[in-house]
């Protein structure tokens, strides 16, 4: 197993219990010794799954199955429980945890599909990772999910033909300017009750995306079979 170390931590992923949780390929080589594991309850399925060795373990602990249970504490696994009756969800436990613990760059992994309210809910998990100083994205098994605020703008890698979305929340989004996209951005607004900035394509293996005010969720799809399955649920 890829043990987790604290010690000078600058990413930790963040394994929730969705339905839609990227394969061992899509993540390999991206999760390194260092990275801190955090498993938002039965997330720890899919972490143990990977042969990662989960270093937190937190949440109401209400969809983790005694085996796994029992596996988790048996590699050094450490549980901080919640009532079920709380403010929070364990993801959002689990990001706050991530903070404390000094990481500056969080992957929330299998925090989409199933249930819409817990995906939208997890959307804006990736603002709260910024309000706690953290940048953060998604990744399931169809989607990578993105977030930028105004004034800033995002390098991503893709193939040729890769679908890439660009959806405002919170409101309307100014002055959006791209490079490397088939319907290009220049400056450009995009607004909240338009869907402008859904189904662009990259023309080729890099892309950049950049706003002057608003805030913008980038969702690049990774794999367009399985998003066909989740039923769309962005």
């Amino acid at each position: 197993m890829i043990m987790t170390n604290v010690k000078n931590v600058k990413k930790a992923w963040i394994f929730c219990h969705g339905p839609s949780s990227p394969s061992t390929e899509v993540l390999k080589g991206r999760i390194q010794p260092g990275d801190l594991i955090i498993c938002a309850d039965g997330g720890a399925e899919y972490a143990m799954a990977m042969d990662l060795a989960p270093l937190v373990i937190i949440g109401d602990l209400d969809s983790l199955s005694r085996e796994d249970r029992a596996r988790a504490e048996k590699s050094g696994a450490r549980f901080i429980t919640f009532p079920r009756e709380k403010d929070k969800t364990d993801a959002h436990l689990g990001l706050e945890y991530a903070a404390r613990q000094g990481a500056r760059e969080v992957v929330l992994v299998g925090a989409l599909g199933g249930r819409i309210d817990h995906a939208l809910g997890n959307l804006y998990l990736l603002l709260a990772a910024r309000q706690l100083g953290m940048t953060a994205r998604i990744i399931d098994a169809a989607h990578e999910v993105y977030l930028l605020l105004g004034d800033e703008r995002l390098d991503l890698e893709g193939e040729v033909g890769q679908t890439i979305s660009l959806i405002p929340v919170a409101g309307d989004v100014g002055g959006v300017w791209t490079e490397g996209l088939y319907y290009p951005l220049r400056g450009e607004p995009l607004f909240l009750a338009e869907n402008l900035g859904i189904s662009n394509l990259f023309t080729g293996t890099r892309a950049r995306v950049e706003i002057e005010t608003g805030t913008l969720l980038i969702i690049k799809v990774i794999s367009e079979n399985r998003a066909r399955q989740e039923g769309a649920v962005l």
